[in-house]
């Protein structure tokens, strides 16, 4: 029964919908507003890469030989996810940005799309989105971006699809994203907010683990 319990507490906590959050913007400066992982990938995991896109070029006959695949601003995580720009100087048909996991390019776009971070929930955040989209938000391996919704006194519901005045800057391990308001220069940290049914869900497990906890103490177990 009390692991029955502690599953449904950790079943409860944010981040274990399958839909991300809206995002409640707390206005920040300085060091308050230091956040994200920025974690580098390996010179292992960028020869893999460039391995692949080594053995893509080689499917077509027609192409010169020996390529020179660079990689540059890429991000990694500890599930073993790698963000990133690769370039080719002698073809920049093959520049853009990609995602890259176990031996596979997932998904690659133009160069429109500056990788900024990726955290250990498979979140990554982009800047330059596309010409009506400043910042987006993927849930890796998703080619596409998660829909996002601010809610906040000032950002009042704004769709971020239709918003080109917010710029992230970096996301943590707890989903929280750091950016600003352009047009104000303004920092803030977007965090997720829990949806109700989840906060309700963790505050009735907790009480309930409270309640066997007390139980078991008492029985001396």
């Amino acid at each position: 029964m009390f692991r029955f319990l502690l599953a449904l507490v950790l079943a409860a906590l944010p981040g274990a919908a399958d839909i991300f959050p809206p995002l409640i913007a707390r206005p920040c400066g300085g060091t308050a507003c230091t956040t994200g992982t920025y974690d580098r990938p390996t010179s292992g995991q960028i020869a893999d890469i460039v391995a692949v896109y080594d053995s893509l070029y080689a499917e077509n006959p027609n192409n010169p030989p020996n390529p020179d695949f660079t990689i540059s601003d890429a991000f990694t995580n500890a599930t073993g996810y790698v963000i990133g720009e690769v370039g080719l100087s002698s073809n920049p048909t093959w520049d853009g940005t990609f995602a890259y996991y176990n031996g596979q390019i997932l998904w690659s776009t133009d160069n429109e799309l500056i990788p900024v971070d990726l955290n250990d929930n498979n979140l990554a955040v982009f800047s330059g989105c596309s010409g009506l989209v400043s910042a987006c938000l993927y849930g890796l391996p998703s080619p596409s971006p998660d829909p996002l919704t601010f809610v906040d006194p000032i950002i009042e519901q704004i769709y971020f699809t239709s918003n080109t005045d917010i710029q992230f800057f970096g996301i943590d391990d707890n989903d929280d994203i750091v950016g600003e308001i352009q047009s104000t220069g303004q920092e803030y940290i977007f965090s997720p907010v829990p949806e109700p049914s989840s906060v309700l869900l963790l505050s009735a497990a907790l009480l309930a683990v409270g309640f066997a906890a007390r139980k078991r103490i008492a029985r001396g177990l």
